[in-house]
C-alpha cells in the first residue's frame, strides 16, 4: 500500500461525523488519555486488515465506539490506484475502486494493498522475538516465499501420515519378533530329533515320513500363497468401489447446488465438463472392479479346489502317521518340531516382508525430509537477497544477519518436553544437543540408537545416551 488518503467516521456513538485528510509525509494524532487516539487506530485496522475482528480488542473496540456507525477510507496504492473502503461493525470490509466505484474483489484489494499496526510496546516485543522479527521481514517477500510455505504444510502433511505408517510398522515387527523368541533353538531341537533313529524303524521307512512330513509344510505354503492373492484382490476392489461411491456423492453434490450458483454460465461449462469427464473414469473403475470381482470369483473357486485336494492329501499323511503306530512318540514330537519350524519360517518369512515395506516408507520419509529442507533453503536464499538488499539500503548504520535454521525455540521446548521426569540436568543438555544436530539429524540419531554421536556431545556419557 502507498498510503491511506482520508478516514471518515459517521454516525458512531463515540465521535461526531469526522473526516481526517493524512498528510504523504508524517501523521502524528495527538490528545489526552481517552480522546480516542488508539480508536482511530483500531477503526483504520478493521478497514484494511481481513479478520480484524478476531482480535478481541480491536473487536472491543468497534462495538463500543463504532456502534452502527460507518467507517470510510480512501487509499492509494503502489500502482497509483485508488480505492474506498467502507466498514461496518460486524461486516466484512467493502472495497470500490474510483472513478467508477466498481466493486473489487475483497482478496485482490488486500494482495494489493498492505498496513501494519503495532500497538503499544508492540515494537518492544519483535525486538525481543527472533520469530517476530522474521515475520516482519517477510513481509517484504510474502509472494516470493508462499509458493514454499504451502509446499512446506503439505511435507508436513505428508511426514505426519508416513509417521503413523512408520509406526504401525514398528508394532507389527515388534510384535512378530515377541513371537520369535517362543521358538529360541527350535533348528537344534529339530535337527536332533531328525538324527536321531528310533530301534525298528527302517530308513526308507523313516524317509518315507519325513517326505510326507516335508509335503504337508508345502500345503501349508500354497494356502498362505492363495489366501494373500485373495486378500489383495479384495484390499483393491474395496478401494475402487470406496473411490467411485466418493466420486458420485461429490457428483451429486455439485449438480445439487450448481443452480444456487450466481455465475450460472461459467459454472455450466465447469460441471458439463467436469461431468462427462466423471463418467468415463467412473465407467474404467466399473470396469476394474468387476474385472478384480471375476478374478476373485476364479480364486476363490481355486481355493474351494485346493482345499478339497489338502483335505484329500492330509488323510492320506494321517494314513502314513498311523502305520508307524510302534514309533508314535518319535513321530509325534518329529511333527510337532516341524510344524513349530514351520511356523517360525513362516514369521520370518512375514518379517521380511514387512521389512521391506519399513524401508520403503523410511526412504520415502528421508525424501520428504530432503523436500523439506530443500523447500526451507529455497526460502533462506529469498530471505537472505532481501536482507543484503535492505543492508545497502542502510549503509552500515543498521545490520541484519541471518542464520539458517537459526530460530531453535520449538526444538527445545520439544527436547524439554520430551525429558521431564528423566531425573536429568536436561537444561544444561539441550543446548548443546541443539547447537550439533539439526532437527532432523538428532531424530536419525535417535532413531538408529547411534550412542557414539550423542557422546560426542559435552555432558552427555553412556548413561545419559
Amino acid at each position: 500500500m502507498k498510503r491511506i488518503k482520508t478516514i471518515e467516521i459517521k454516525n458512531s456513538p463515540f465521535f461526531e461525523d469526522i473526516k481526517i485528510d493524512f498528510s504523504v509525509k508524517l501523521n502524528c494524532i495527538m490528545g489526552g488519555r481517552g480522546t480516542g487516539k488508539s480508536t482511530i487506530l483500531h477503526l483504520l485496522k478493521s478497514a484494511v486488515l481481513a479478520n480484524a475482528e478476531n482480535d478481541k480488542n480491536t473487536y472491543s473496540v468497534l462495538k463500543s465506539n463504532l456502534g452502527n456507525g460507518e467507517i470510510s477510507l480512501e487509499i492509494e496504492s503502489e500502482d497509483g490506484s485508488f480505492y474506498r473502503i467502507t466498514k461496518t461493525f460486524n461486516d466484512d470490509p467493502q472495497p470500490y475502486k474510483h472513478p467508477n466505484s466498481e466493486y473489487f474483489p475483497i482478496d485482490k484489494i488486500f494482495n494489493e494493498i498492505e498496513c501494519d499496526f503495532y500497538e503499544t510496546g508492540r515494537i518492544e516485543e519483535i525486538g525481543r522475538s527472533a520469530k517476530d522479527r522474521l515475520r516482519l521481514l517477510d513481509k517484504k517477500i510474502k509472494v516470493e516465499i508462499q509458493e514454499y510455505e504451502l509446499e512446506i504444510k503439505q511435507l508436513q502433511i505428508d511426514l505426519d501420515a508416513n509417521a503413523q505408517d512408520i509406526k504401525t510398522f514398528n508394532l507389527r515387527l515388534s510384535r512378530i519378533d515377541e513371537s520369535l523368541l517362543l521358538f529360541d533353538g527350535i533348528e537344534a531341537e529339530f535337527e536332533s530329533q531328525k538324527q536321531y533313529q528310533p530301534i525298528g524303524l527302517k530308513d526308507e521307512e523313516k524317509k518315507e515320513f519325513e517326505e510326507a512330513d516335508s509335503k504337508e509344510k508345502t500345503r501349508k505354503l500354497e494356502k498362505r500363497l492363495l489366501n494373500k492373492l485373495i486378500d489383495a484382490y479384495s484390499d483393491f476392489k474395496l478401494e475402487f468401489e470406496s473411490m467411485n461411491i466418493e466420486l458420485a456423492e461429490i457428483i451429486t453434490k455439485v449438480q445439487l447446488e450448481k443452480d444456487l450458483t450466481l455465475n450460472k454460465e461459467i459454472m455450466s461449462e465447469i460441471i458439463n465438463s467436469t461431468d462427462s469427464a466423471s463418467k468415463i473414469i467412473q465407467a474404467n473403475i466399473s470396469n476394474v472392479s468387476t474385472e478384480i470381482a471375476s478374478l476373485l470369483s476364479v480364486l476363490r473357486s481355486s481355493s474351494i479346489k485346493l482345499a478339497e485336494t489338502h483335505d484329500l492329501q492330509q488323510a492320506e499323511f494321517i494314513k502314513i502317521k498311523q502305520k508307524f503306530e510302534a514309533h508314535r512318540e518319535y513321530i509325534n514330537k518329529y511333527h510337532l518340531l516341524s510344524k513349530r519350524l514351520n511356523e517360525k519360517e513362516t514369521l520370518i518369512k512375514d518379517k521380511i516382508e514387512l521389512s521391506v515395506k519399513h524401508n520403503k516408507l523410511k526412504q520415502t520419509r528421508k525424501q520428504i525430509v530432503r523436500k523439506l529442507n530443500d523447500s526451507k533453503q529455497s526460502i533462506f536464499k529469498v530471505r537472505l537477497n532481501s536482507i543484503n538488499e535492505l543492508n545497502k539500503t542502510f549503509d552500515g548504520a543498521i545490520v541484519i544477519n541471518l542464520t539458517f535454521s537459526g530460530i531453535t525455540e520449538t526444538f527445545e521446548d520439544k527436547l524439554r518436553e520430551a525429558l521431564k521426569g528423566s531425573g536429568m540436568r536436561y537444561n544444561e543438555i539441550i543446548p548443546r544437543i541443539v547447537e550439533s544436530f539439526s532437527t532432523d539429524e538428532f531424530a536419525s540419531v535417535i532413531h538408529e540408537k547411534d550412542l557414539d554421536k550423542l557422546r560426542a556431545i559435552s555432558g552427555i556419557d553412556i548413561g545419559r545416551s
